[in-house]
């Protein structure tokens, strides 16, 4: 018995490009916040120089959280394309892990968000004076709106695979999938 043709529905199709799109914003972000964490290093020695804060051994253990955020950031976006590829082939496994996977990624914008729309939690902090001179003042802004615009397309991709079509797909494309259907 031969399979029936399985058509995708629309709805998987725009969430698998969101997928794409919130993985490419998400390698945006983490370049972004990588010059920022550098222009943040500039900012706290210049502030050391001038006697305005005291040296703490900060260096080592933050340059390597930063790199090992950085990393963990790019891998997630591959993951992310990987699951958006995956997605357009109707694998309800890939549709759980997207869901699980994408619930997770959205806490780490939505806290930077938030963090961002509170304002800034040390004006009178002298490095993070020197740091908002050394940042262009459209750079706030522009975080924000990156940060606003990976949380909504994750977000409506997930909503997107919830939908009663997507569901159906991935229901039929399992069981025409299944050996026993061969």
């Amino acid at each position: 018995m031969e399979s029936p043709q399985l058509h995708r529905p629309a709805v998987v199709t725009v969430s698998s490009v969101l997928l794409a799109a919130a993985a490419v914003l998400l390698v945006i972000f983490t370049v972004s916040s990588a010059w920022q964490y550098y222009e943040y290093v500039h900012a706290y020695e210049d502030a050391v120089a001038d006697g305005a804060v005291e040296s703490e051994s900060f260096e080592g253990v933050s340059a390597l959280l930063n790199y090992g955020f950085t990393v963990v950031q790019i891998a997630a976006a591959g993951v992310l394309i990987g699951l958006a590829r995956s997605n357009l082939r109707g694998l309800r496994s890939t549709r759980t892990t997207t869901w699980w996977m994408g619930g997770v990624m959205l806490c780490c914008p939505t806290v930077d968000a938030g963090g961002s729309l509170a304002g800034d939690s040390a004006p009178h902090d002298p490095v993070q004076q020197r740091l908002q001179h050394m940042l262009p003042g459209w750079w706030e802004p522009a975080d924000l709106v990156l940060v606003l615009l990976l949380v909504s397309s994750l977000l409506l991709a997930l909503v997107l695979l919830a939908l009663p079509p997507a569901t159906k797909f991935f229901s039929v494309s399992a069981l025409a999938g299944s050996p026993s259907m061969r």
